[in-house]
């Protein structure tokens, strides 16, 4: 989507109003679809209902539109408290299970709808705890991280979510729809769908958006920060449970920055790891930035740690460390950039350039609201800061 405040869904409205929506159909206990365009090459659409709303008949609903795979989302500390480990640790995106469960008391067999009805209902229940599930069962607990879509862009995330704006209990029940045929729907096919079903449809891109826009964004008072480069005023923020940061040149609201988006990589940056690049591109987004007058390098903490040093650090099977000199590239993370663009409309920067900044980079911080020139030009600011 593009400029969130006025983006529209294929239905005409604005994102913001599809998201609201969503939740106001969660609220009143409908089901609703959320749509994951970013899975694979897939367009994966997931049914979704507030698992303290279910009840027989729902389930048999969504057990008939669906794969019939159902699953109940909540966050990890819940299910922690719940005794309810993940099985394995996700990985490239999927999403991580828990021990399926039936709850003890309530149920037969655990298998029809009203059993798991029952059992998602248990689950959404404050008071429940690990003595009253049993296990294994007939609902699968799918773990969201617990900050949601602040901290991770998938389904659970986004399913959970849904329901803290709804007002609800951070417990969904899930199924991904599947037509007759059994194969997946494209987009234009969930849109009939759901327009068949008079269901709201909304996508994890807009709850993203919709979250980072109304999340509490903290931010640490400014200080001096002497490098190599030069001196930069250096502002910490915390975005759910990370905490990224802002190294700023000259007064970026009078005039348009040069802007620079660097993902933290603990092989790259702090180990100069020989197959990893980072360190250098650090390095090189501190000089420009210095070097411009005026300018943001933006650090975004919270996904390359140790996954990057042994990616980066580890010759492949068969190769040696001379010869294991291969870059290995890092993968674009839009939820991370998404951070970025909270941050830059923070320090009141609506246009800026972005010198060597990729496609995921320019599309999320446009998407977001945020005007990227070319180094040539030069954007007209002295009205927008006497608004502010």
């Amino acid at each position: 989507m593009r400029n969130s405040e006025h983006a529209r869904s294929a239905t005409g409205a604005p994102a913001r109003d599809d998201v609201e929506a969503a939740a106001a159909a969660l609220s009143a206990g409908r089901d609703v679809i959320i749509v994951d365009e970013q899975a694979s090459s897939e367009c994966i659409g997931t049914l979704v209902l507030a698992a303290e709303f279910a009840t027989a008949a729902r389930l048999s609903s969504v057990i008939r539109r669906t794969c019939g795979f159902i699953q109940v989302a909540l966050t990890r500390d819940r299910a922690d408290e719940l005794g309810l480990p993940p099985l394995a640790d996700a990985d490239n995106g999927r999403p991580s299970f828990a021990v399926a469960v039936d709850a003890k008391t309530g149920i037969t067999t655990g298998i029809s709808a009203h059993d798991r009805a029952h059992t998602a209902r248990l689950l959404a229940e404050p008071t429940t705890t690990a003595t009253d599930l049993t296990r294994p069962g007939h609902i699968v607990p799918t773990l969201a991280h617990n900050s949601g879509l602040l901290e991770s862009h998938g389904r659970a995330e986004a399913a959970v979510d849904l329901c803290r704006i709804a007002g609800l209990r951070p417990v969904a029940v899930m199924c991904e729809i599947l037509q007759s045929d059994g194969t997946l729907p494209d987009r234009a096919q969930l849109l009939d769908i759901a327009a068949g079903l008079r269901l709201p449809v909304v996508t994890i891109d807009q709850l993203a958006e919709y979250r980072r826009r109304t999340a509490a964004m903290v931010s640490t008072p400014s200080c001096r920060l002497p490098t190599r480069y030069g001196t930069f005023q250096a502002h910490g923020y915390r975005i759910g449970d990370v905490e990224h940061l802002a190294l700023v040149v000259g007064d970026v609201r009078e005039t348009t920055p040069t802007t620079r988006i660097h993902i933290e990589c603990l092989a790259g940056d702090a180990l100069l790891a020989q197959r990893c690049d980072c360190g250098d591109r650090l390095h090189r987004a501190l000089r420009e930035v210095a070097e411009s007058g005026a300018g943001v390098v933006v650090y975004l903490r919270g996904e390359r740690g140790l996954h990057s040093l042994i990616a980066a650090s580890c010759p492949r099977a068969g190769e040696s460390d001379s010869t294991s000199d291969e870059v290995i590239p890092h993968p674009a993370n839009r939820r991370q950039y998404l951070d970025a663009a909270l941050i830059l409309g923070d320090l009141g920067i609506e246009c800026a350039h972005l010198p060597g900044g990729d496609r995921a980079v320019r599309n999320a911080l446009t998407d977001s609201g945020i005007q990227i020139l070319p180094m040539s030009a030069q954007a007209p600011f002295a009205h927008a800061a006497a608004s502010r």
